[in-house]
């Protein structure tokens, strides 16, 4: 599993004994353990979805990661409550992690994806002012 920052306030502990501070839903069996994270197991795939898209906006991307594990058809997801169209790539391009670029790269997310106002993940890494790692990452695998 790679190393990403993660977020102060989301996690209960870390180094190793990491856990979602996250309840389970009503009526659901004990959470399962995903690595070092903790995941509460989802009512449905459009509930999935949503907290996977929350969490890469937390920029929360070992749990990402390990949620696109057992549901890589994932990798290309938009919020339904969110109108900006913003994929898990746009996502990591707004956060300028390289690391996760290359974790949703190698789960399949497209480059080409565009946002609900027409910007490609590249497009918003530059208005992000990304470090050229990043931006050399999304031009060398851009179709």
């Amino acid at each position: 599993m790679a190393d990403y920052p993660v977020k102060p306030g989301f996690w209960s502990c870390l180094n190793g004994k990491t856990y979602l501070a996250l309840p389970p839903p009503v009526g659901a069996p004990p959470p399962k353990k995903t690595g070092a994270c903790q995941v509460a197991p989802a009512n449905s795939d459009a509930e999935n979805i949503e907290r996977i898209y929350a969490f890469a906006k937390a920029g929360m991307w070992n749990v990402v990661e390990e949620l696109l594990k057992t549901a890589p058809e994932h990798a290309n997801v938009t919020s339904t409550k969110s109108k900006s169209g913003f994929t898990l790539l746009h996502q990591t391009a707004w956060w300028k992690h390289p690391s996760a670029i290359q974790m949703l790269l190698n789960h399949g997310a497209a480059l080409h994806l565009k946002t609900a106002d027409g910007r490609t993940p590249l497009d918003v890494a530059k208005q992000q002012n990304a470090p050229t790692e990043v931006l050399v990452l999304l031009e060398s695998n851009h179709e």
